[in-house]
């Protein structure tokens, strides 16, 4: 018979051996489950509007919003047309696609959610 202290130590030893197998697995699953939560969460409404405005001198601006049934925001993706007289002039660097809707609120350039339960959500 093994002392008491030397059959625990062979147990501790196995335990180590499945703990760092364990470890991978469980490592591979909890990747696995982010990867569903965040395809879950970011999961899109199949109808996408998109308005087009279009000015007098034929310049456009596209507007594609598109709903996260999860997250419950509505984005807004422009892409803007311009014509040439424009495109040569000095404000279009504040003409960009992705700055053209950029700050319309104090502080917001689009990183944050503006829905508070998303930071618990994500």
């Amino acid at each position: 018979l093994k002392p008491v202290s030397a059959v625990s130590s062979d147990n501790d030893d196995s335990d180590r051996d499945l703990t760092e197998q364990d470890v991978k697995i469980i490592k591979k699953e909890k990747k696995r489950k982010l990867e569903k939560k965040k395809k879950r969460l970011f999961t899109k409404h199949p109808l996408v509007v998109t308005l087009k405005i279009v000015l007098k001198d034929d310049s456009c601006i596209n507007l594609e919003f598109t709903y996260f049934l999860v997250l419950h925001l509505l984005t807004v993706k422009p892409s803007l047309t311009l014509t040439s007289n424009i495109k040569n002039s000095s404000a279009m660097e504040f003409l960009k696609n992705d700055t053209i809707l950029l700050n319309l609120f104090p502080n917001d350039c689009g990183i944050e959610s503006p829905n508070m339960a998303n930071y618990y959500q994500l």
